[in-house]
């Protein structure tokens, strides 16, 4: 009978599985019939459109198209099909190339120049990520090297866009850790991570090893430093990003952004060691980013990366520190009932799950939602002090 089950469930996820494919198979293709007929229109105008405005619109349209309809056939699986849609897009869409006569005659020539130069870069970091996607990383790398010889202005832009993608693949791939009914689940999800890590590391590296030839002066290297070590961190090699953002720091000690990736790295070292010291560096930098917000009326996504990093360190932590997360997420209800928008509150739900609280969020007895300037004030009471002191947790 569990046999029979078991094989009853199986067809019938089988069956929700495969009419979810169709469905979006069926997407897919209006969509790409809609790009291709909005090509053909866009090519018309750019030869015959009146006035050069119009002209314009047409030829950055087609280009768009043709990165839309790449994009659309790497996440297809035709990696080789996407690579050859954006041949000699650099030259085509070159604010120096067969353009330029009409970027002259746009009433802004510096902003069509900046549009020409996005096309740019979307169809490079296109290219970058359908090899990504295609687990052909010496290619990516290949490709990436190119990149940065050609277009080395956004370089950095490019590199940082895929690590972002990489970053949120990552995510969903401790999510589907967190989901998992099997081990072979849970295997492949974390051999998936080490794939995306190992491939953030490698674009890191080559990075800092091209912006080490161009005689950048160190505050202008951290630029390029900072990736590589949001990568090691994704790696789990948190001493290398330690070491990288210890100097960043001394550079630009009042950067809330640097002040998290601090943190940050010192939680990826914390993970491995379960050293008070590291615990401790960690909530510092995480505090100061938090404590100067909470005495204003703004919350910007800094102050949630703050909170959630704060909230990941408690949870390696363990113990009683892991014990106060629910608590303390309520208290947070006050300042924003969804927890700093679609960004964070997953994430945060996730923790608090784990941590034995509830996936829904309440506000805490006495606790009502923060209105005008007089919220940030109460909650900053409620939630302090902090618990900086792993050892004396």
């Amino acid at each position: 009978k569990q046999i029979e089950a078991f094989n009853k469930n199986k067809l019938l996820w089988q069956q929700q599985h495969d009419a979810l494919v169709e469905d979006i198979t069926r997407k897919r293709d209006m969509i790409v019939e809609e790009a291709e007929l909005v090509m053909i229109d866009a090519a018309d105008e750019a030869e015959n459109a009146d006035p050069p405005t119009q002209r314009f619109v047409a030829v950055t349209a087609l280009g768009a198209c043709r990165v839309v309809l790449a994009g659309m056939e790497a996440d297809a699986g035709n990696a080789d099909k996407a690579m050859d849609m954006l041949k000699g897009f650099e030259t085509q869409y070159s604010p120096e190339g067969p353009h330029k006569d009409l970027v002259a005659e746009q009433p802004s020539p510096e902003a069509a120049i900046a549009i020409l130069n996005g096309l740019v870069q979307s169809a490079q970091e296109q290219r970058i990520l359908t090899l990504l996607d295609a687990k052909r990383t010496n290619e990516m790398a290949k490709q990436a090297g190119i990149m940065m010889e050609q277009s080395p202005d956004v370089a950095a832009a490019v590199v940082n866009g895929v690590l972002q993608r990489i970053r949120a693949e990552i995510e969903r791939e401790r999510r589907a850790i967190e989901a998992a009914a099997f081990e072979t689940q849970r295997e492949n999800a974390r051999k998936n991570i080490r794939f995306y890590a190992d491939a953030a590391v490698k674009l890191g590296k080559l990075l800092v090893n091209w912006a080490g030839t161009q005689g950048f002066d160190e505050k202008k290297m951290s630029a390029y430093l900072m990736p590589l070590a949001e990568s090691y961190m994704l790696a789990g090699q948190g001493k290398e990003a330690l070491g990288i953002m210890e100097d960043i720091l001394k550079l630009f000690p009042n950067n809330f952004n640097i002040l998290i990736r601090h943190g940050r790295a010192h939680l990826a070292v914390f993970r491995q060691t379960k050293k008070a010291e590291n615990y401790e560096a960690a909530m510092s930098s995480f505090a100061k980013v938090v404590k100067y917000y909470n005495q204003t009326n703004e919350k910007p996504a800094t102050y949630w990366e703050a909170w959630l990093s704060i909230f990941e360190l408690m949870d390696a932590a363990g113990g009683d520190p892991a014990k106060s997360i629910p608590e303390r997420a309520r208290m947070l209800y006050g300042v924003d009932e969804n927890l700093g928008g679609a960004a964070f509150k997953e994430s945060f739900e996730i923790i608090i799950k784990r941590n034995g609280g509830v996936e829904r969020l309440q506000p805490a007895p006495g606790v009502a939602p923060a209105e005008g300037g007089d919220g940030p004030s109460s909650i900053h009471d409620q939630i302090m002090p902090w618990p900086e002191t792993f050892a004396a947790n």
